[in-house]
């Protein structure tokens, strides 16, 4: 779910920059596997 909203923001707003606030969502590590893994990796 987080990858699928993440994608939408990306193709619709085209952001600089993102910032997560994981607090009670998720778990940062796996924030953090997901955004230096394909495609987001940079």
């Amino acid at each position: 779910m987080f990858t699928v909203g993440l994608n939408r923001l990306i193709r619709h707003e085209n952001p600089d920059r993102v910032l997560i606030d994981p607090t009670g969502l998720s778990h940062p590590a796996q924030i953090i596997l997901t955004l230096t893994a394909p495609p987001y990796e940079r």
